[in-house]
């Protein structure tokens, strides 16, 4: 395949990241889930439960399917798409750390300023259809007035990890480790088993 080929078929990395805007779905959610990992470990001790699901693993799994739609309905969902690598260091130098606040210091740039605007930049608002589209200002401002910091840090975590290339030196290099870790089976030893 040529050059030209390759660059015509080439995408940029893509995530949806879901942020649930109604702080009592989300809470109620959260709380079913520890409803069932509570009712999984009491499973574990006692023995009378060995066979099928306890009624409280059951009632905790019936109320987490029931509140999944309330959470998707509740949920803004964005798609992020990764910038160009000279546009992304471009916006990270743009936003010079802030004198005196120490992460700044740390990574280099104002956390803050640049998240906001790497979010608005990659990001589209995916609608009930799937189809997506930028948000207003306006739009962004009222988001950002809805969220917590938790919910804040996945809409950054989306950021990085379409940016950072999650699959650090990409697929190339890992498809070339593969083939050493997999051609080094013969010169291999199993460990050692402990009694």
């Amino acid at each position: 395949m040529s050059f030209s080929s390759k660059m015509a078929s080439a995408k940029l990395t893509d995530t949806e990241v879901s942020l649930c805007v109604n702080s009592d779905v989300a809470r109620a959610y959260n709380n079913a889930f520890t409803a069932l990992n509570d009712a999984n470990e009491a499973a574990k001790v006692d023995p009378r439960l060995v066979k099928g699901k306890s009624a409280a693993q059951q009632e905790a799994e019936d109320l987490i399917e029931k509140l999944s739609a309330e959470v998707d309905e509740a949920s803004v969902t964005l798609k992020v798409t990764a910038m160009p690598f000279e546009d992304f260091t471009s916006l990270i130098l743009n936003h010079p750390p802030r004198e005196g606040n120490k992460t700044d210091e740390a990574v280099g740039f104002n956390t803050l300023s640049f998240y906001i605007e790497a979010a608005e930049a990659t990001s589209e608002f995916v609608d009930d259809d799937g189809t997506s589209r930028k948000l207003s200002p306006d739009e962004w401002k009222e988001l950002r007035a809805k969220l917590a910091d938790g919910e804040w840090d996945s809409m950054i975590e989306a950021v990085d990890a379409v940016n950072r290339n999650p699959w650090g030196k990409g697929v190339p290099f890992l498809r070339s480790a593969s083939k050493t870790i997999l051609g080094s089976a013969a010169t291999s030893n199993a460990p050692a088993i402990s009694a």
